[in-house]
Order: C-alpha cells, then structure tokens, then sequence
C-alpha cells in the first residue's frame, strides 16, 4: 500500500498553504494587483500553482473525518474515481478561462463580492485537480494531466502576450501602450512562470511516482 503523507507533513503543508493565501490576498500584492494586471495574474498564479496544491498535500478532508469520525465515508477518505484528474482539468481550465473572459474579468474588478467568487472558485477548482493527481493510486498519469493542463494556458498566455490591443478596460488607467505593455508582461507571467510551476510540479510528481514503483518491485528483479 502507497505511504499516504503523515499527520505532522500534512500540518506543515496546510498551514504553509495559509501563508501564501494571505500573501496572495491579504498583502500589498492584492492592492498592486487592481492597478495592474501583471501583478492580478501572479495573484493568480499564486492561487492555482501554490496554495491549491499545498492544500491537496495537506489532505484537509482527512482531518475533517479525524476531528468528526462520523463523516469517515469513502469520499472524503479517498476522493474521486479513475474520472477524477479528467473532471478536475476540465473543471479547473473552464474556471480558468470564463473568469478571463473580459466582460466577467471587468465585473470582477468592479465589484468586490464577484471578484472574491472568482478567488474562491479559481482555487477551488485547482484543489480538486490537484487533490486528483495527488492521488497515490493515478500518481503516473498525474504527469500527463499535469502537462495536458498547461498546454492550453500556456497558449492564453502567449496570445495574450502577443496581442496588440488591451483586452481589460479597467487596466487601461494611462496610456493605450502602458496598458498593453502590462498585458504582455502577464501573458508571461501566465506561460513563462506557469510553465515553470507546472515543470517543477511534474518532476516532483515523477519521483515520487517512480520512488513507489520502485518499492514493489521484488528483491531479485531489483538486484
């Protein structure tokens, strides 16, 4: 049976989720990223590519059927099914990019109880992903969900890189060229240090995979 992580590693990681949550929404970068969209997308980022999967590691749901035993069914000790990486990535690319949509992006700048349902969501949605390809039973397919995740956002982020005009009106406080200006620069946070959390998140899923496979292999196949 996979070694599931222990009490004292899934504490650490769930409060280290917490600290980069408040980093995210509760610090100088919340203000900074209402005036500029380059800083909204590293909040972003920070969101989906940190704090979800730190929250996956953590296993709340194992701490929720501790504290409350008669919740202990089968969902929230094991999540999900053989479907659940494939929902998880359907889930968390529609959230992703019906928030980047600009009428909903503008409706969520303007109005503070939105803009906290896109967090909420955003975040939300990543959690499942990553509580999915987590899982010691998928951790071999989790790398290529991983990958087949970031390959349409990285796309979104290369388009928005290359674009010519701004797509979001409320960043457009100056100039039509600062305006663009930010837009590329998010578009490279989204590809460039996307790309790379999601590199760093496969290679580390990969190892552990193999550490795994590598514990059932018999004593005489292994020497």
């Amino acid at each position: 049976m996979p070694d599931q992580p222990t009490l004292r590693t899934r504490t650490v990681t769930f409060i280290s989720a917490f600290a980069v949550l408040a980093l995210a929404l509760l610090s100088p970068l919340d203000a900074a990223s209402e005036r500029a969209l380059s800083w909204h997308m590293v909040q972003h980022l920070l969101l989906i590519s940190v704090v979800a999967p730190l929250l996956a590691l953590g296993r709340p749901w194992l701490l929720i059927t501790e504290v409350f035993p008669r919740l202990a069914v089968a969902p929230l000790r094991r999540p999900g099914d053989n479907t659940a990486a494939a929902i998880g990535a359907g889930l968390s690319l529609a959230v992703l990019f019906a928030w980047h949509v600009p009428a909903l992006y503008d409706l969520a700048l303007r109005r503070e109880p939105v803009h906290a349902a896109e967090h909420l969501t955003l975040l939300g949605s990543s959690m499942l992903l990553w509580a999915a390809l987590l899982d010691a039973r998928r951790l071999g397919t989790g790398v290529l969900w991983l990958y087949a995740i970031t390959l349409p956002m990285t796309a979104f982020g290369l388009a928005m890189t290359i674009a010519r005009t701004p797509w979001y009106a409320p960043y457009v406080s100056g100039s039509r060229a600062s305006a663009v200006r930010d837009q590329q620069m998010a578009g490279v946070v989204m590809w460039a240090f996307g790309g790379l959390a999601a590199v760093v998140s496969a290679v580390a899923i990969f190892a552990v995979w193999l550490t795994r496979a590598g514990s059932f292999v018999p004593e005489e196949l292994a020497s």
